[in-house]
């Protein structure tokens, strides 16, 4: 797997791995969502040390009934404490 792949491949573990953390923090709340889409948009720049992923930004899109921009956004904030995600 070269480099492009293996970098594309964290990026896709780290979009599943926060829609689940959101999905159950929703969950322990009693909200239930339809759907939820994370995508990320990640930025490399060329360093000494060669290529280095040096921002990572996640955006989500979903539906869950009874869930108002309250909810979403404490919902949101312990996913993102609580799941293990790679710094870059």
């Amino acid at each position: 797997m070269g480099r492009t792949e293996s970098r594309s491949t964290d990026c896709r573990g780290t979009c599943d791995c926060f829609t689940m953390a959101l999905s159950g923090q929703l969950g322990s709340a009693g909200l239930r969502a339809d759907k939820l889409e994370t995508t990320a948009t990640v930025s490399c720049e060329k360093l000494e040390a060669g290529w280095t992923v040096t921002q990572s930004h996640l955006y989500v899109k979903g539906t869950a009934p009874k869930a108002d921009a309250a909810a979403w956004e404490k919902a949101a904030e312990a996913a993102m404490s609580a799941a293990p995600f790679r710094s870059y």
